[in-house]
């Protein structure tokens, strides 16, 4: 997965190859590279704290790469900022007609949302998506960043088993 400014469109024309993530093609791969060792867990609760987040982040690559037609490579692209002051990371981004949408994934049903506020008042964008354990909602979000810059977008929230539905559903 390559890392991309997000000013616009195609991804690709402004992509860091310095900057990379890997999303395998299974989630069993990325349990056995974490370490995760299911005979030492009592029961499936125990198992569900543990990396949560990166295993929800992976489940969406690996749906998101399958949303192209077979025809396309699968390409995924995904935004960060490295200041000292601070970091923000927007786990995927994916155009839609002449639009860039950038897709949060919270393994939980709460989270905060600082990156993706931080993302939409930088960029011109005005529509994201969050993959997350809750109900479908679309809200109009009115936010502040760090820096007190204020920001007006539209967020539709998603449950994870709707994610093969998302060119439908944005």
């Amino acid at each position: 997965m390559q890392s991309s400014s997000a000013n616009g469109i195609p991804l690709g024309a402004e992509v860091n190859s310095k900057l990379f993530k890997i999303i395998l093609i299974d989630v069993g791969l990325v349990s056995t590279m974490l370490g995760l060792k299911l005979h030492q867990f009592k029961s499936i609760d125990d198992i569900l704290v543990i990396n949560k987040g990166a295993l929800a982040e992976q489940v969406v690559g690996q749906l998101l790469r399958l949303s192209s037609p077979f025809y396309v490579e699968p390409t995924l692209y995904y935004w960060s900022r490295e200041l000292a002051s601070s970091s923000a990371e927007i786990d995927y981004l994916i155009q839609e007609n002449q639009q860039l949408i950038p897709i949060e994934v919270k393994a939980g049903v709460e989270g905060k949302l600082r990156s993706l506020h931080q993302f939409m008042s930088e960029k011109p964008w005005k529509r994201a998506v969050r993959f997350y354990a809750g109900s479908i909602q679309r809200d109009h979000i009115q936010s502040k960043t760090t820096t007190g810059v204020l920001n007006d977008y539209e967020l539709i929230s998603l449950p994870f088993y709707l994610l093969g539905q998302i060119d439908r559903l944005i």
